[in-house]
């Protein structure tokens, strides 16, 4: 489930929304859909946030699965996640 969460978010965050705001190598035109399309981007800010948080969550829920397989290994894990997650 949080696998699914976390793609359906990200997906939204860097599939949807940044398809309708990004114009390749044109600077104004990127800025004039940012501001035509605020509402968009201020839902995408919020589903990327939630998404990393979830990542998080994901990497913690891992965590407590993992850490009688081998403990260290599971912190490593844990550290790589929240750093690639900031």
């Amino acid at each position: 489930v949080l696998y699914l969460l976390n793609g359906i978010f990200s997906g939204f965050a860097f599939g949807y929304v940044v398809t309708k705001v990004y114009a390749p190598g044109h600077a104004a035109s990127t800025a004039a859909n940012v501001v035509a399309n605020s509402g968009l981007v201020r839902i995408g800010v919020v589903a990327d946030l939630f998404q990393g948080t979830e990542w998080l969550f994901l990497a913690m829920t891992l965590y407590v699965l993992l850490k009688h397989v081998h403990q260290s290994a599971a912190r490593a894990m844990v550290a790589l996640v929240a750093v690639g997650a900031a």
